[in-house]
């Protein structure tokens, strides 16, 4: 199956893995049941977030949710999925470490609105998340507001973002990450 992509914007550029991967990886999820595990970006240019440098044109094959091989002999099975990149820009996904997904979905008045019930906050948050997805968000930590149920959403495939990751500070291994952290504050002993 060919993919073509149809944009000349480039903020498409920029998010464009974020984007084809995410919109892939409900393709993939099926696929892998019906044995087509691969997916095959052709004619793209990769950012690789290190070398600060894009390629010329390639490919790039992934098979289940990994990249399996870039280059230009780079070939995919026959049950493949192909999309044709058309030149546009294939990098790593974009992580924000602190956003708030509810309170930058609704407006004070929404909020302060008494009609406003935890499914309408978390349909707000939902699209939010959706949002940054198409920005080319793939993982975001939510610091505070309400938002597990959206990340069980997500989880779930209820709500757009099945590629991403949505943590809360509490769901941190450590907590010394200022608002997680529910140690007491103490001045320091004195020498």
């Amino acid at each position: 199956m060919h993919v073509g992509i149809h944009s000349k914007a480039w903020a498409h550029d920029l998010a464009l893995v974020a984007v084809l991967i995410c919109m892939t990886f409900p393709v993939l999820a099926s696929a892998v049941d019906e044995g087509q595990a691969e997916t095959l970006f052709e004619s793209v240019r990769v950012f690789d977030g290190q070398s600060g440098q894009l390629t010329p044109l390639t490919r790039v094959l992934v098979r289940g949710n990994r990249i399996a091989a870039i280059g230009d002999e780079v070939r995919a099975g026959d049950d493949a999925l192909v999309i044709d990149g058309q030149g546009h820009t294939l990098m790593p996904g974009l992580i924000d470490a602190h956003v708030h997904l509810t309170f930058s979905a609704l407006t004070m008045a929404d909020l302060l609105s008494p009609d406003l019930t935890p499914e309408l906050a978390e349909q707000a948050a939902a699209r939010e998340a959706g949002a940054m997805l198409m920005r080319g968000f793939t993982s975001v930590r939510d610091v505070g507001g309400p938002v597990w149920e959206v990340k069980a959403g997500v989880d779930a495939g209820r709500y757009n973002g099945r590629c991403g990751s949505l943590q809360r500070p509490a769901s941190l291994a450590f907590r010394s990450d200022g608002q997680s952290d529910r140690r007491p504050w103490r001045f320091p002993a004195s020498a």
